[in-house]
């Protein structure tokens, strides 16, 4: 698959997840694309970063905690990035690690959570 394309697929997932009805599907689809992180260029790597640190507003301030499906694919997402980010450490803003601990944070807690879940 090729950058531009991963891009423009990181954009449509990105809207798709303002969408109830859409929103599992767009976020574990995004999951999938985050094999391609390690190695993008920059555009990508941050496209999908801002994509990330969204589906984790969206699951704050719209969907709450009551929706635990949403909560379960978002510790996934999250999960995923953290393990694929390590080349995209010097793209990133300074505090993307925060961002993105804390996006796991809620998501453990929401999943009541007590330790980290195996991959």
């Amino acid at each position: 698959m090729d950058h531009a394309h991963i891009l423009a697929r990181v954009k449509e997932l990105q809207t798709g997840m303002g969408k109830k009805a859409s929103f599992e599907a767009s976020v574990t689809a995004l999951t999938r694309l985050l094999e391609h992180l390690p190695g993008a260029p920059k555009d990508v790597q941050v496209a999908m970063y801002e994509a990330v640190c969204r589906s984790a507003t969206l699951l704050k301030t719209r969907y709450g905690a009551s929706m635990i499906g949403f909560w379960r694919v978002g510790h996934t997402l999250f999960q995923a990035f953290t393990d694929n980010s390590t080349t995209a450490c010097d793209v990133l803003p300074s505090d993307w690690r925060d961002k993105i601990n804390t996006g796991l944070a809620c998501a453990r807690e929401a999943l009541q959570l007590d330790q980290e879940v195996p991959s």
